[in-house]
């Protein structure tokens, strides 16, 4: 049980660094101008787009995904 909790925080962890990656990005972009210039903006919002769609992702799974059953103390035998 311990693990799974640990493994969802691990999870909930990286989805927070993907999606704050991909905000500071934008952020960046709109307050430089970038979004107007070619070349290397276009790749930073596709790639921002894929972290922030990721991110989300695996937040949702994180926390949706069914947990797993532990024994509990008491019902053995």
């Amino acid at each position: 049980m311990a693990t799974d909790m640990r493994r969802r925080v691990a999870a909930l962890l990286v989805a927070a660094a993907l999606v704050g990656g991909a905000v500071v990005i934008r952020v960046w972009l709109a307050a430089t101008g970038g979004y107007h210039a070619g070349g290397l903006a276009v790749a930073l919002r596709f790639a921002s787009a894929s972290a922030l769609f990721g991110g989300l992702l695996l937040a949702a799974l994180a926390v949706a995904w069914p947990a797993s059953k532990g024994a509990r103390p008491g019902s053995e035998g």
